[in-house]
C-alpha cells in the first residue's frame, strides 16, 4: 500500500500505513550486524552505510514504549564564519521552524507532542547533534518531518528574525553561570587564529546582519625585520588599497584597508546549511519497535536524499594551544562564592586510543579517593573537600587533562603546596619501573562486568550515543567503545605522563580572594581574573617535588563482584514465587468474596452456577476444604462439595435456595485475661495491599510478621510487627489456643482486628520483591528513617545537613573503591527525617551497607572536618541565591506553600555564626537516632530472607527505640485562598543590606512561576489536570517563547506538591519584568477556553492516546520500577498501581469534562480560582507599584519580604495529608 505519510493530523495513516517494499540495494553500499553488545541486551542491530556515504545504524526493539532518532553531523561553531559567532548554534535552532514539506514552524514539534514524544539538539564545537522520541507507532510520521531538516528547511525572515532573540536569551541565561565563564576564560586563551578560541554561543550583537565595511584595521607580526617606508605585500590581502608599514626591531607592523562585504544572516544561514550539511558528514541512528527490514525501509529512502559533498572534515592548521599559550597562572573571581583549582593540560588527540586507554589509567590513579590517594592527603591538611581527574576535552586535533580540587577557605593560601602535591603524585605514578598492569586488569575487569550487566538504556539516549559514536568508531564498536581495555599499552602511559609537567601547564585558582588584583575583564562573559606566566621559581619547586610519604597506590579492589547467580532462579527464588502466587490467588479470591458481602457482587446474569467445575466466575465460592473458606454465614449444596457465600445465595430462586442448607461459622473459645498490650490494626490499609482489592486479613506469627499479604511478590507487612520472641494471645476478642504455630490463624472480612500480643520489639516496616523481570543481578535498598528532631527548627535542619556532610566524608576512603566497582549509596536528610539508599551488584551489597550504616549509628565527627564542613555549607546556602532567577521563584512558592519549611536565610543565619559549633552538634546528633520509624524497600536480586536479615541488621546496628505514631512528621501543603491573586515579590530592594549582599545584582533576568492550585490529588481530578497539560505545553510554549520571544526558558507543567496538585507556569526573561511576564500568562490562560473548544477530537483523542500510552509504559530498568515503588512509600500515598488505574480513566475521558476542569478550577471567571504569582525581579528592573485588582477586578494580596510571608503563611488553612491510595478516588 503507498500512502502519503505527510498528511498532518491522521493518526491512522501515521500508524497504519506502511510505504510500499521498495529495493534499497542501489541505495546500500554496506551493511553489517557484527555489532558488539550487553550480553542482556535482546535489541537487535544494523549498520548502513547508504550510498550517499551517510551512516545509519537501526535499532529494533519490539519491547519499546517510545521510537527515538539521532542525527549528529559533524559541524559545530568551529565552522562558524568569523564574522558570525554562534551561526551553527543559530542553525540549529532555525531547523526546528519548518520546512518546505511542513511549512509550519510548530508542524513538529506539535506532532510529537500529540504523540507523547519530544525533541531537542545541542552545538558543540566539531558536532551537532539532533534528536526525538515518540511513542513507537508515530515513528514513519516523525522520521519524515525529522528528516526535512536535512533536506529542505525554510529559514524564513519572520522566523529568523525571532529565534535570533531566542538565541540571545539563551546566552543571557548563561551569562552569570560560573560554569561557562570559566570555559570561555580557557577558550580565550587559545592561539587566537584557531575556532576554538571563539565565542560560539551568539547572540544580538554577532548573529545581527553586518553592514558592508571599506576599512579593516590589523596587526600582524613577522618574523624577518622591514625596510622603513617599504611596502611589504601581507598573504591573503583581500581588495585594493594602500599599506602604511612601521617597523621596530623585528616586529613588523601593518595597517591596511580591507573590503568586508555586507553579510545578511538569513542567506548566509543558507549557504551554511547547504555548503556543511553534508551526508558524507552525517550518522543517524533509529530505534523502533518494528523489524530491521522494515525500519530500512523506512529510514533508507529519506535519508538517502540527503546531498553528499563529499567534503572533509574540517582540518585546523593551527594548534590551539602551543607552547607559547601554556605555562600561565589564572587567578579568577567567581559568581559564587566557592574556591577551586583546576590544573590543565593540553594533550595531543586521544580518539585513536579507544583500545588502551593510558588517560583513563592516569585519571584512575589521580582520581582515586581511598587512603593514601592525593585527595586523602589534602583532606588530612584541612585542603580540600572533592577531586575530580581525567580527560575534559576530546576533539579532532587537540584534549585536554583536567585535575579539578574543590578547595577549603583554608587552602586559598596554600595553593602553590597544593598544586606541587598533584605533580607529586604524577611522578609517584611515573616513578614506577613501569606502569602497573594490576590496575590496567583491574579496570578492565570492572569495565567488563558494566557492559555484560549494563541496564537497558532509554531510547533517546541510546541513539545520541550511537550517533555520537559512528563518527569516531567503526560499528562493531558502536556500543562496547568506552568499556574497551584489549591493549596493555604501557608506552603510552608513559607518553602521557611525559606531557603532564608544570612547563605545559595552565593553572587555574577560582576564588573571591582575588578581587583585588583580578583587573582584567573577558570580553563575552565579563568574567574578572588576572593572568601571569608561571613563575621559574614555581616551575623549578614543581618539577623537583619530591615523593611524599603519605601517597601511595591504592590496594586492590575488594568490591569487585564475582558472584551472579540470580536468586529468582534458585530453589529459594522459586518457592518463593509458588508462595507468592498461592497468597496473591488468594487474596484476590479473598477480595471477592468481600465484595460480594458488601453488596458489590457482579450482575447475576453474567454468573453461572457451574458445580461440575467447583467455582463460577465469581471466585467467592469454593469446593468446601480448598482455596480460601467463606467468611461469615455459608450456604453447603446438599449432598455435594460445594459451598456459596450470602450474596450468591440471595440471588437463587426459592426453589434453587432448597438445595442448600445453612452452616454457621466455626465456634471460637472464649478470649484470655487481658495481657501486656493491645495493638489496633484497622481493616486492610492500602499500604498493606498494594492497590489490589481484597478486604481481609491473614495472620501468619512468625518472625517479623503480623500481616502477610504477597501481590506480584511483594511482601506487605503491617505497621505493627511482631519480634521473635512475642507471644499473640487474642485475636479479636478470641483467643489463639497454639501461640506463634500454624499457618492462617484467622481471617476476617470487616472491622477491627484487635491483637493482645506481648512485644519484645519493634521492627522497622519492609517492603520487598525478588526481581524476576530485569535478570540483573543488582538490588536496591532505600529506608526513610521519620525521626522528629531532624527537621524540627532551623538549627536542628542545619545539624542534620552538617551531619550527613560529616558522615560522607568519614566514608569516602572506604565507599569510593565500591563505587567503582559498580555499588552506589546516598545519605541526606529530608522534612520529615533521614533517607537512606545503597545499590549495585548484590555480591557485596551488604558490606557496604553495614559500613554505612555504622557510621551512620557511630559517626567520628572529626573537628578539623567539621569547620571544614560548616565552611562549605554556609557558601552552599549563600550561593543558593546566586542562582538563576526561575529557582529562586519556585522555592519562594515553594517555602510559601509548605506548611514546614525554613528558609534559608534562616540557615544563613545560624550556620554563620558561634553557636553552630561541633558541640553543638555532638550534643544534637544522639537525639536525632534515638526514636526513629523505619521505612525499607529491599527490591531486586534479593530473598526474602536476605532482606529481612538486612532489615533485622539495620536495627541492631542503629539501636533506636520506636517512634510513636503520634511523634511522627505530618507534611501539609498550605491552601491558597479564593478569589484573591497572592503575588509573592522578590527584589534586592525589598532585602536588608546583609540578605542584598547575597545576591546576584548582575543578573539581568527576571522570572515567575505562576501556579494555580487545583487541589488533592485524586481520581479523576489529577488525570484530567495531567491530559490538560499535554495539551497546553506546546501552545504555550509556542505562544510565549516561539511567538512573543518573552524568553529562552517557558515551561508549562503539572505541580504535585505534598498531594495537592496544580498548573504552573514558570517564563525566564532578560528582556521584560517578572510583573510583564506574569500578565502575558494571564492572557494566554484566557485563550485556553477557546483552545479547548477548537480541539477536533482527533487532536483530542491523539493527546489522550499520547497520555495514555505514557501512562502504560513500563519501567525499563530495576532502578526505574524501584523509584516508582519508593515514591509511593516515602510519600505513604501506596498507590503502586496508580498508572493504570490513571490509564482506566483517561480511557473514557471526555473533551467536554476536561473544559468542566478547566472551569471549575482555572478559568478567569472561577469563583474559586486560586493562583500564587511568585516573582523574581532583576535589580535593573523596577518594582512596579502595586495594582488594586486584577483579572476579574479580584483583590491582590502582595507580599514582600520573608516577615510577611511568615505572617501570611498563618492565616492559610492547610489541606489534609497526601492521600492513600483507597482515598484517591472520589
Amino acid at each position: 500500500m503507498s500512502v502519503d505519510i505527510s498528511a498532518e493530523g491522521s493518526s491512522d495513516v501515521t500508524v497504519a500505513a506502511t510505504p510500499d517494499v521498495v529495493d534499497l540495494s542501489a541505495l546500500i553500499a554496506f551493511s553489517t550486524e557484527d555489532i558488539d553488545k550487553p550480553d542482556l541486551d535482546d535489541r537487535k542491530y544494523r549498520y548502513l552505510k547508504l550510498a550517499n556515504n551517510l551512516q545509519l545504524l537501526l535499532v529494533s526493539d519490539p519491547e519499546c514504549d517510545h521510537a527515538a532518532a539521532c542525527a549528529d553531523v559533524a559541524v559545530g561553531s568551529a565552522s562558524d564564519p568569523e564574522e558570525l559567532p554562534g551561526l551553527a548554534h543559530f542553525l540549529e535552532h532555525m531547523l526546528f521552524l519548518g520546512t518546505a514539506k511542513y511549512p509550519a514552524e510548530n508542524a513538529y514539534q506539535s506532532f510529537l507532542e500529540q504523540h507523547g514524544g519530544s525533541s531537542n539538539a545541542f552545538t558543540q564545537h566539531e558536532n551537532t547533534t539532533y534528536y526525538f522520541d515518540v511513542q513507537h507507532p508515530f515513528l514513519l510520521g516523525a522520521l519524515d518531518r525529522f528528516a526535512q531538516f536535512f533536506l529542505c528547511p525554510l529559514f524564513s525572515e519572520s522566523a529568523t528574525e525571532r529565534e535570533m532573540k531566542a538565541v540571545d536569551s539563551e546566552n543571557s541565561k548563561n551569562l552569570q553561570s560560573d560554569a561557562w565563564r570559566l570555559q570561555q576564560l580557557f577558550k580565550g586563551a587559545a592561539d587566537p587564529r584557531h575556532p576554538w578560541s571563539r565565542f560560539n554561543v551568539g547572540s544580538i550583537e554577532t548573529l545581527s546582519d553586518k553592514l558592508e565595511r571599506y576599512v579593516r584595521l590589523e596587526l600582524s607580526t613577522a618574523s624577518v625585520p622591514a625596510t622603513r617606508g617599504s611596502a611589504q605585500p601581507q598573504p591573503g590581502a583581500e581588495g585594493g588599497g594602500s599599506a602604511a608599514n612601521v617597523a621596530t626591531a623585528s616586529v613588523h607592523a601593518s595597517v591596511r584597508a580591507k573590503h568586508v562585504p555586507a553579510l545578511k544572516v538569513r542567506r548566509t544561514l543558507i549557504d551554511f546549511h547547504s555548503r556543511h550539511y553534508s551526508a558524507n558528514l552525517m550518522t543517524v541512528a533509529i530505534l523502533g519497535r518494528e523489524c530491521l527490514d522494515t525500519l530500512a525501509q523506512w529510514a533508507v529512502p529519506l535519508f538517502a536524499t540527503v546531498p553528499d559533498q563529499k567534503l572533509p572534515r574540517p582540518k585546523f592548521d593551527v594548534e590551539p594551544y602551543p607552547l607559547s599559550r601554556l605555562n600561565n597562572y589564572y587567578r579568577i573571581v567567581p559568581v559564587k562564592n566557592f574556591s577551586s583549582l583546576t590544573v590543565t593540560w593540553a594533550l595531543p588527540p586521544i580518539t585513536e586510543q579507544v583500545h588502551s586507554k593510558p588517560f583513563r589509567y592516569v585519571s584512575h590513579l589521580l582520581g582515586h579517593e581511598s587512603e593514601g590517594s592525593l585527595l586523602s592527603l589534602l583532606k588530612n591538611k584541612g585542603w580540600a573537600d572533592q577531586l575530580m581527574a581525567g580527560e575534559s576535552r576530546s576533539h579532532s586535533d587537540f584534549a585536554c587533562f583536567d585535575v579539578t580540587i574543590e578547595l577549603t577557605d583554608e587552602a586559598d593560601a596554600h595553593v602553590d603546596e597544593i598544586i606541587g602535591l598533584i605533580f607529586a603524585y604524577i611522578r609517584l605514578i611515573a616513578a614506577e619501573p613501569e606502569p602497573q598492569r594490576w590496575v590496567f586488569d583491574e579496570m578492565r575487569d570492572l569495565a567488563s562486568v558494566s557492559f555484560r550487566f549494563r541496564d537497558v538504556v532509554e531510547p533517546s539516549s541510546l541513539v545520541m550515543a550511537l550517533a555520537a559514536s559512528l563518527q569516531l568508531h567503526p560499528p562493531k564498536l558502536a556500543h562496547s567503545h568506552p568499556y574497551l581495555y584489549d591493549e596493555w599499552r604501557p608506552d603510552l602511559i608513559s607518553d602521557l605522563l611525559m606531557l603532564m609537567t608544570p612547563q605545559r601547564a595552565t593553572v587555574s585558582h577560582v576564588s573571591r580572594v582575588h578581587e583585588s588584583i583580578a583587573t582584567s575583564r573577558e570580553r563575552w562573559y565579563g568574567t574578572m581574573y588576572q593572568r601571569t606566566p608561571i613563575s621559574d621559581a614555581l616551575l623549578a619547586q614543581w618539577s623537583a617535588v619530591p615523593l611524599h610519604p603519605e601517597l601511595h597506590f591504592p590496594t586492590p579492589n575488594p568490591f569487585i563482584p564475582t558472584d551472579f547467580a540470580l536468586v529468582c532462579d534458585s530453589e529459594v527464588g522459586k518457592a518463593e514465587e509458588a508462595a507468592a502466587a498461592q497468597a496473591e490467588a488468594a487474596a484476590t479470591a479473598a477480595a471477592t468474596s468481600a465484595a460480594h458481602t458488601a453488596g458489590n457482587a457482579p450482575n447475576a446474569a453474567a454468573v453461572e452456577l457451574d458445580v461440575s467445575r467447583g467455582l463460577h466466575p465469581g471466585v467467592c465460592c469454593d469446593r468446601s476444604g480448598t482455596g480460601v473458606p467463606i467468611l461469615g454465614l455459608r450456604y453447603h449444596l446438599k449432598g455435594k462439595d460445594y459451598d456459596l457465600c450470602q450474596a450468591e445465595y440471595d440471588k437463587l430462586t426459592d426453589a434453587d435456595k432448597q438445595l442448600y442448607e445453612a452452616i454457621p461459622p466455626p465456634h471460637m473459645p472464649p478470649p484470655p485475661p487481658p495481657c501486656a498490650q493491645l495493638l489496633e490494626l484497622t481493616k486492610p490499609k492500602p499500604e498493606d495491599r498494594l492497590g489490589l482489592s481484597f478486604e481481609s486479613w491473614a495472620l501468619y506469627p512468625y518472625l517479623g510478621l503480623v500481616v502477610d499479604k504477597v501481590h506480584k511478590g511483594f511482601l506487605i507487612e503491617a505497621s505493627q510487627l511482631l519480634a521473635q520472641g512475642d507471644v499473640v494471645h487474642e485475636i479479636d476478642g478470641r483467643a489463639v489456643s497454639q501461640p506463634n504455630e500454624g499457618a492462617a490463624v484467622l481471617r476476617v472480612a470487616h472491622g477491627t482486628i484487635r491483637l493482645n500480643v506481648t512485644r519484645k520489639a519493634d521492627l522497622p516496616k519492609l517492603w520487598h520483591k525478588t526481581d524476576r523481570t530485569f535478570r540483573r543481578p543488582k538490588t536496591s535498598i532505600m529506608m526513610d528513617i521519620a525521626s522528629p528532631h531532624s527537621y524540627v527548627s532551623p538549627e536542628a535542619a542545619c545539624l542534620t545537613r552538617l551531619f550527613f556532610r560529616l558522615l560522607q566524608d568519614e566514608l569516602t576512603e572506604f565507599v569510593y573503591p565500591a563505587e567503582c566497582a559498580g555499588l552506589h549509596y546516598s545519605v541526606y536528610n529530608s522534612t520529615s527525617g533521614l533517607r537512606l539508599s545503597v545499590g549495585g551488584y548484590n555480591h557485596k551489597l551488604p558490606a557496604l551497607l553495614e559500613k554505612v550504616l555504622g557510621r551512620l549509628a557511630t559517626p567520628t565527627l572529626d573537628a578539623s572536618r567539621f569547620q571544614v564542613q560548616k565552611d562549605l555549607q554556609l557558601k552552599e546556602y549563600s550561593n543558593f541565591f546566586k542562582g538563576q532567577p526561575h529557582a529562586l521563584a519556585r522555592y519562594a512558592a515553594s517555602h510559601l506553600l509548605e506548611m514546614s519549611r525554613w528558609h534559608m536565610l534562616e540557615y544563613i543565619e545560624y550556620v554563620g555564626s558561634d553557636a553552630c559549633s561541633h558541640a553543638s552538634l555532638a550534643a544534637f546528633t544522639p537525639r536525632l537516632l534515638e526514636r526513629i520509624h523505619m521505612n525499607v524497600l529491599c527490591h531486586g536480586n534479593t530473598s526474602q530472607a536476605e532482606a529481612k536479615a538486612l532489615v533485622e541488621q539495620a536495627a541492631e546496628v542503629l539501636k533506636s527505640g520506636p517512634l510513636r505514631t503520634s511523634q511522627r512528621p505530618m507534611l501539609r501543603l498550605l491552601q491558597l485562598p479564593a478569589d484573591v491573586e497572592v503575588v509573592l515579590r522578590l527584589h534586592p530592594s525589598l532585602y536588608s543590606d546583609s540578605e542584598r549582599s547575597l545576591l546576584n545584582t548582575a543578573d539581568t533576568n527576571s522570572a515567575v512561576e505562576f501556579t494555580l492550585q487545583a487541589g488533592l490529588d485524586k481520581r479523576p481530578d489529577t488525570i484530567t489536570l495531567e491530559l490538560l497539560v499535554q495539551i497546553l505545553a506546546n501552545p504555550c510554549y509556542e505562544q510565549l517563547r516561539t511567538k512573543e520571544q518573552l524568553g529562552y526558558i517557558v515551561n508549562l507543567g503539572l505541580r504535585i506538591d505534598l498531594g495537592v496538585t496544580g498548573l504552573r507556569v514558570i517564563v525566564q526573561s532578560a528582556t521584560h519584568d517578572a510583573a510583564h511576564l506574569d500578565a502575558r500568562i494571564e492572557l494566554f490562560m484566557a485563550g485556553v477556553p477557546m483552545l479547548l473548544d477548537k480541539l477536533t477530537a482527533e487532536e483530542f483523542g491523539n493527546h489522550r492516546s499520547a497520555l495514555l500510552t505514557a501512562k502504560l509504559e513500563q519501567p525499563k530498568t530495576l532502578r526505574q520500577e524501584s523509584g516508582i515503588y519508593w515514591n509511593e512509600i516515602a510519600q505513604g500515598t501506596y498507590d503502586f498501581e496508580r498508572d493504570s488505574k490513571d490509564a482506566e480513566v483517561l480511557r473514557t475521558l471526555s473533551k467536554d469534562e476536561v473544559i468542566q476542569f478547566w472551569g471549575r478550577h482555572f478559568d478567569a471567571s472561577t469563583p474559586g480560582r486560586r493562583k500564587l504569582s511568585a516573582q523574581s525581579f532583576a535589580a535593573h528592573h523596577a518594582l512596579p507599584s502595586k495594582l488594586a485588582a486584577g483579572v476579574q477586578q479580584r483583590p491582590i494580596h502582595y507580599i514582600d519580604g520573608l516577615e510577611a510571608v511568615l505572617e501570611y503563611k498563618r492565616t492559610l488553612a492547610a489541606y489534609p495529608p497526601p492521600l492513600r491510595c483507597d482515598k484517591v478516588w472520589n
